[in-house]
Formats: structure tokens, C-alpha cells, sequence
């Protein structure tokens, strides 16, 4: 939620740019989460709170998924596989944010 001048509540909620790359960069190099917590955090969660976890948020049979291969530094996405399809794209690499 944010907060509006003087300390009260506005009905709005407080919004991001940030990717889930890098969030997931993020928890395993600052926050020393280990990759499959990491991913768990990232996927099954918001899944869960959003009460779509029937359809999205983990690899299972009949689930909709993306799967993102990342190099060896865990900091570069090379390889992008959206609901089924490999999509070519060039690699991605992943913002180290600059207040950690």
C-alpha cells in the first residue's frame, strides 16, 4: 500500500519495475537462497496468493510454464522456453541492484 503525504494510506498499491530474473538474482547472490528455493519462491508463491496455482506456478502435467536456462554465473538468462515453445531472443542479463 502507499502512503500519501502526512502518514495516511492511499487505496493504491505500491508498484515495481523489477523482473523475477532479477529477483531471482537477487535472493541467490544477496540473500544466499539456494536455486530451487529461489525458483519455489518465485513461481509457486505468487501462483498460490494469486489463486491461480491450478494453472501456473510449478511444472506439472496441464500447467501452463516458461522456463528460463541461465549460464553457469546464474546471472544471464541464454534460452527462454514460453508455454511450450523455445522463442529466440538474445541473452538477458540480469541487473545487480545498486542499494545491496
Amino acid at each position: 500500500m502507499c502512503i500519501r503525504d502526512r502518514g495516511k494510506p492511499s487505496p493504491t498499491l505500491a508498484g515495481s519495475t523489477v523482473t523475477l530474473a532479477d529477483q531471482f538474482y537477487v535472493l541467490i547472490t544477496h540473500f544466499h537462497q539456494d536455486v530451487t528455493n529461489a525458483c519455489l519462491m518465485l513461481s509457486t508463491t505468487p501462483a498460490r496468493v494469486a489463486h491461480i496455482g491450478d494453472r501456473v506456478g510449478s511444472l506439472e502435467v496441464g500447467k501452463k510454464a516458461n522456463v528460463l536456462l541461465l549460464n553457469g554465473e546464474m546471472n544471464t538468462i541464454v534460452r527462454s522456453l514460453i508455454y511450450g515453445k523455445w522463442v529466440e531472443a538474445a541473452p538477458y542479463r540480469m541487473l545487480k541492484p545498486s542499494h545491496l
